[in-house]
């Protein structure tokens, strides 16, 4: 029987894959979602017609099991552009960085898992790419409006944390600007673009009709205020006349984790419950798998049962 080797057990598995004439562009699809997501992104790309000669960079988590891996073996024979990676860190910005220091293109697409580009999506984000020295950066921000350039004010989170669709920059801004911050929890993609906006070239936004899962489509989530604060305080040391814009956006992000801090301890207050249903039920099962426990209680108390209490 011949078994397939596991394209991570090798040190250079990076280059094993998805080898062939060097790609027009480099597609780097982001950690997390599930394997249906992964699915989705990839089934999405398989579908555009006659493309540029791409390679499609999956980082893997090499010290660990994570949804999708068991789907880019299975694929590897089938999508031979497929280029597994071994990487060491689950956040997105580890994961994207990596992906950048073994994309052989001089064209870098970062995709979020779930996104489903469309050959139009993927064209216009190209398009921008080659307007220009200064358009260097291409943010797809799905719902939006046409190609537009973007400011560092609207770059700047209020609330919440940018969380694009598709980001596309070239090797050279990639090299200029650096990578992404992998200390700016949450905030790895705005710090990156008013980095680029810093470094006077452009942010060209535009509205795709590429698709996001409904939970990463809302954003990025509420940013811790010590990383809300040095982000709006590296922007503001490179440009002043934005401090005008902080009140009201400082309001709305400190009211926005207040409803988040919260919410969150509701949560924990409804966990602790379950988990004291679980040991007056079955300590024993309780205590010998508490999260398989704590899963079938919430299945079997839901958020109304919790509400009558």
């Amino acid at each position: 029987m011949l078994m397939r080797l596991d394209p991570l057990a090798a040190p250079d598995a990076a280059a094993t894959y998805g080898r062939g004439p060097d790609p027009e562009v480099s597609l780097v699809i982001g950690p997390g979602g599930s394997a249906h997501d992964l699915a989705a992104t990839l089934e999405a790309l398989q579908a555009i017609p006659a493309g540029p000669r791409w390679e499609i960079i999956v980082p893997m988590v090499r010290t660990a099991a994570t949804p999708g891996d068991a789907l880019v073996r299975l694929l590897l024979d089938t999508i031979p552009s497929l280029r597994p990676v071994p990487v060491e860190t689950t956040t997105v910005a580890g994961v994207f960085n990596r992906g950048a220091a073994v994309a052989r293109s001089q064209t870098l697409v970062f995709l979020a898992r779930g996104t489903r580009l469309g050959r139009g999506d993927l064209d216009a984000v190209l398009r921008d790419l080659r307007t220009g020295p200064s358009a260097a950066v291409s943010l797809a921000r799905p719902g939006g409006e046409g190609r537009r350039v973007l400011t560092a004010a609207e770059l700047l989170p209020r609330a919440e944390a940018m969380r694009p669709a598709v980001l596309a920059t070239t090797r050279p801004v990639w090299e200029t600007v650096g990578g992404f911050d992998e200390d700016r929890t949450g905030a790895a993609f705005p710090d990156w673009l008013l980095r680029v906006h810093g470094a006077g070239l452009w942010v060209v936004g535009r509205g795709l009709s590429a698709v996001m899962p409904a939970d990463r489509a809302r954003g990025g989530g509420v940013l811790p205020a010590a990383t809300w604060d040095a982000l709006w305080a590296d922007a503001l040391s490179r440009d002043p006349s934005l401090a005008v814009l902080r009140p009201a956006a400082f309001a709305a992000h400190r009211r926005a984790l207040a409803v988040e801090t919260r919410r969150q301890g509701g949560l924990h207050r409804d966990a602790l419950a379950l988990w004291g249903r679980a040991l007056a039920a079955d300590p024993g099962g309780a205590l010998r798998d508490p999260a398989g426990c704590l899963h079938a209680l919430a299945r079997c108390f839901g958020p109304a049962d919790r509400a009558g209490r």
